[in-house]
């Protein structure tokens, strides 16, 4: 059991989580070494204490909730749950993808039973301390039954659909070990069904969204729409208020189903201008072909390789025997794939991070394009202050971990192409 593949999991499941701990270290006090120059003036005092509250104490519900996590996958690993499990699935009638089903659903209803105290003190504690958090004890007992159905679903069907290919490629042609090859088209395929049902299928389950009020506002979003040659129909604003009263907006779905969401806190707190100023960022990440098709380019390479290894490590009987079974098992193999990509990957984020922060950094370009670069420009700077942002984020944060450049270099880029 305690072989060579039981303390590289080990290792990984310790280095990752602490090296991005320590990000949050580095990040928080630079936080503390005050605003920058360039955005002087911005917060009040009392302003800035609360947004360096917030963020402290994000940091220690991260370092404490990240403890746990790890604590939880050591003692899966050292007691060998993972194998036992495995030997209780095995009595499952109904074949491998039967056993894959019971197997990975079971790891699931304990992730979710685990993050279920979690997620309560975010909302109840964290956010509403803070004074974000609108949601109730029952909206939040309504999520978590909504949300339960539907993680399970998406939990074991990788799973069961990766013992599907892996079954018919062997007995149809013999090729059970280029099974992987089938699953990482499929996986493609699957990204981008659900990039376009997403907007109308799911996302209603948990939030309202209605079309932009008739009005000014609405004339001259469609307006800029036209001008900008973006195929959307509407422009939806969600009721995110009923839960925090964070603001944001996004760009999502393919296809006839792209839209544009409005955080329904936008219309009440910012001008017409910069709503449109928000609204053209988002038609600039519409707009950018090329840079989408290089991130489809890049996920889709991390994911052949993701399957790659997956079909490596169920013929391993170390990797199995690592996880306490006694010989190669589809089941151990693929919980190992969960336990040691994210480790692996994490130390590939710089490279999603890089073209997160050029596409961004192209999207604003765009709201000076169609003529809102200082309504942009304030925007961002009330976008900030209102969600108690990172005002001066360490460097080191920014390249590994966060695709959205800094307010700093945001402000300072839009300011030079004005």
């Amino acid at each position: 059991m305690f072989n060579l593949y039981f303390w590289a999991m080990a290792l990984l499941a310790v280095a990752w989580p602490a090296w991005m701990r320590w990000l949050s270290h580095l990040n928080l006090k630079h936080m503390r070494s005050g605003c920058p120059e360039s955005l002087k003036g911005l917060y009040t005092p009392e302003e800035q204490e609360k947004a360096l509250a917030f963020q402290a104490h994000g940091n220690k519900f991260g370092l404490v909730s990240t403890a746990v996590d790890v604590g939880v996958k050591l003692a899966f690993l050292f007691f060998g749950v993972y194998g036992l499990l495995e030997a209780l699935t095995a009595r499952v009638p109904g074949g491998l993808m039967a056993r894959a089903a019971v197997f990975f659903a079971a790891l699931y209803l304990w992730d979710e039973l685990l993050g279920l105290p979690f997620g309560y003190y975010h909302s109840f504690v964290f956010l509403q301390r803070h004074g974000f958090n609108r949601s109730t004890k029952k909206l939040f007992v309504i999520d978590e039954l909504k949300s339960l159905p539907l993680g399970l679903l998406m939990a074991v069907a990788e799973p069961v659909g990766s013992a599907f290919l892996l079954l018919a490629m062997e007995r149809l042609f013999g090729l059970g070990k280029y099974f992987w090859i089938a699953l990482w088209f499929f996986g493609c395929l699957v990204d981008l069904l659900m990039g376009y049902l997403w907007p109308v299928l799911i996302a209603p389950i948990f939030n309202k969204y209605t079309p932009l009020p008739e009005g000014e506002l609405r004339d001259r979003a469609l307006a800029l729409a036209r001008k900008t040659q973006v195929p959307f129909k509407n422009i939806y604003v969600v009721d995110s208020s009923k839960r925090h009263s964070l603001d944001n907006a996004y760009f999502t779905g393919l296809g006839r189903r792209r839209r544009c969401v409005l955080f329904d806190g936008l219309l009440e707190k910012y001008t017409d201008d910069e709503i449109l100023a928000i609204l053209s960022h988002e038609i600039g990440h519409y707009r950018q072909k090329r840079l989408r098709l290089l991130r489809y380019a890049m996920d889709w390479a991390l994911k052949a390789l993701q399957y790659f290894l997956l079909s490596l490590f169920i013929q391993s009987d170390g990797i199995a025997q690592a996880l306490g079974g006694p010989e190669a098992s589809f089941c151990l193999g693929f919980a190992a794939l969960g336990l040691l990509w994210r480790p692996l990957e994490v130390w590939l984020a710089p490279l999603r991070v890089s073209l997160g922060r050029k596409m961004e950094m192209d999207a604003d370009r765009y709201s000076v394009v169609c003529g809102y670069g200082s309504a942009q420009v304030s925007a961002l700077k009330k976008l900030f202050v209102k969600n108690l942002g990172n005002y001066n984020r360490h460097p080191l944060m920014g390249k590994w971990c966060v695709p959205h450049p800094s307010l700093e270099e945001r402000v300072a880029y839009l300011e030079g192409m004005m």
